[in-house]
C-alpha cells in the first residue's frame, strides 16, 4: 500500500510541475493507431478496390513479426489501421479524416489512394498536427501549398513519365508524340512532365490538349490526331476517362504505333477493354523480382491478397511503402510523439520497396514509375534493368 500511495505521489509531482512521466512510468499502448481513407468504391474502385483486403493482410503480416519497435517503452507494439471507404468523393474523405483524428484517436494517417481526395483531406494534418504518409496522390497541386506535416512516398508525377521515354527511345524509332490529358488533379502533373520527357527523348509533340473529367464525345480530339498522325498517343487521365477515350478511337480508326497511359495496364482499364488493350503499355512501380528492403513481405501481403499486382499499379505498392515509411520513421523517432516522427520523416532515410526514400523539402518522396506492356493477356515489365525480361513491341501489330 506504501508503494502504492508513493508511485501516485511521484505521478502527482510530475503532472504538477508539467514534467513527462518517465518511460518506465507509463504504459504502452495496446495498439499503434493508423487511420486511412481508400476509394474502394465509386470513380477510382478500378484501381483500389481490393484495398481493404490488401490492408489486412499487410497489418496481419507485420504483427506477425511483432509489430513496430518503440524505444520509449522498450518494446515492439502491434499496429491497428482504422479505415473508410471514402467512395472516390472528396467531401466524404475530408469528413472520414475528420473523424478519424478527433473520433478514432489514430496517432498517425495514411494519405487517401486517389489525389482528389487527397487534394481535399491533406490539410487536415496541418490542422491537426499529425503526420500523414501519402501513398499513390502525387500532383504537384497537393504539395505546394506549404504543408508541413504531409510526406509522400512517390515522387512528383511530373516525373512519372521519365523512365518511359526512355526506353521508348532506345526500343523504337518513334518521331511524334500526342498528348491527351484529363484535366483534374493527377492526370494533370503526369500529362505536363509528359511533354517534358517526350521532348527531351528528341520527339516532337504534335498534339498536346487537355479534356474535361466528364468528357463522353473524342471525336474531334481523335478526328485531329487522326490528321495528325503520330506514332505514340500518351493519354494521361485515371481509367474511365482512359476506357471512354480508347472504345472511340478504336472505333473511328485512330491507330497510332503505340497507345500510351500512366492508367493503361490497371485493373480497372484492362477489365473494361479485354483483348482491345492488347499492347497497351502503362506505368507501375513496383514489380516481383526489384529486391530492395520488405520485398519479402510485400510479395506475401500479394500472395495473400491472391492479386496479380501488376494490374494494381497505385494501391498496393504505394500503400505498403507508406507503411514502410511510417513504420521506420516512429523507430527512428524512437517514441509517438509526432512531432518528433515527424522530425524524423523530415531528416532520415529509410530503406523501402522501391530503393531509398528520404523526404524532400516539398513533401515529395523519391518512389518513382516506369513502363510495362500487355501482351497476349500478360502484363511484361520493360523496366527497371535486371529485372525486365521483355522488350517493347513496337510498332504494335
Amino acid at each position: 500500500m506504501k508503494r502504492i500511495l508513493a508511485f501516485v505521489l511521484i505521478v502527482s509531482i510530475f503532472t504538477f510541475f508539467g514534467l513527462s512521466i518517465p518511460a518506465q512510468a507509463r504504459e504502452a499502448p495496446k495498439t499503434i493507431k493508423f487511420g486511412a481513407c481508400f476509394s474502394v468504391t465509386g470513380k477510382f474502385a478500378g484501381f483500389y478496390h481490393i484495398m481493404g483486403d490488401w490492408e489486412k493482410n499487410v497489418v496481419d503480416i507485420i504483427n506477425e513479426r511483432g509489430g513496430v519497435y518503440v524505444k520509449e517503452f522498450n518494446k515492439r507494439i502491434p499496429i491497428e489501421i482504422i479505415w473508410y471507404d471514402d467512395r472516390s468523393d472528396p467531401p466524404t474523405t475530408v469528413k472520414f479524416y475528420e473523424r478519424l483524428i478527433t473520433i478514432d484517436k489514430v496517432d498517425f494517417l495514411i494519405g487517401p489512394t486517389a489525389s482528389p481526395p487527397a487534394m481535399a483531406a491533406s490539410p487536415l494534418a496541418d490542422k491537426y498536427k499529425i503526420p500523414m504518409i501519402m501513398t499513390s496522390s502525387s500532383d504537384p497541386a497537393i504539395y505546394n501549398r506549404g504543408l508541413k506535416w504531409i510526406s509522400s512516398s512517390l515522387g512528383s508525377s511530373e516525373l512519372w513519365a521519365q523512365h518511359t521515354y526512355e526506353v521508348f527511345k532506345a526500343q523504337t524509332d518513334a518521331k511524334t508524340v500526342a498528348l491527351l490529358t484529363e484535366d483534374t488533379v493527377w492526370p494533370l502533373g503526369i500529362g505536363k512532365g509528359a511533354r517534358t520527357f517526350a521532348e527531351n527523348a528528341g520527339y516532337k509533340v504534335v498534339y498536346d490538349q487537355k479534356a474535361p473529367a466528364d468528357t463522353k464525345d473524342f471525336t474531334s480530339v481523335i478526328s485531329d490526331m487522326k490528321n495528325l498522325n503520330p506514332d505514340i498517343v500518351d493519354v494521361s487521365s485515371f481509367a474511365p476517362f482512359l476506357v471512354t477515350f480508347m472504345k472511340q478511337a478504336m472505333s473511328q480508326g485512330l491507330k497510332p504505333k503505340l497507345f500510351h497511359s500512366c492508367s493503361g495496364v490497371s485493373y480497372g482499364f484492362l477489365t473494361a477493354m479485354g483483348s482491345s488493350a492488347n499492347y497497351m503499355t502503362g506505368d507501375h512501380c513496383w514489380v516481383p523480382g526489384m529486391h530492395h528492403p520488405g520485398y519479402e513481405m510485400m510479395e506475401e501481403a500479394v500472395k495473400r491478397t491472391k492479386i496479380n499486382i501488376l494490374e494494381y499499379p497505385y494501391g498496393p505498392p504505394c500503400n505498403f511503402a507508406a507503411i514502410q515509411i511510417l513504420l521506420q520513421a516512429i523507430e527512428a523517432a524512437g517514441t509517438l510523439d509526432r512531432e518528433k516522427v515527424q522530425e524524423a520523416l523530415e531528416t532520415s532515410t529509410f530503406g523501402i520497396i522501391g530503393g531509398l526514400w528520404y523526404r524532400l523539402p516539398d513533401g515529395f518522396g523519391t518512389f518513382n514509375y516506369f513502363p510495362l506492356q500487355y501482351v497476349n493477356e500478360k502484363i511484361c515489365p520493360l523496366y527497371p534493368p535486371g529485372v525486365a525480361k521483355d522488350k517493347l513491341v513496337y510498332p504494335a501489330p
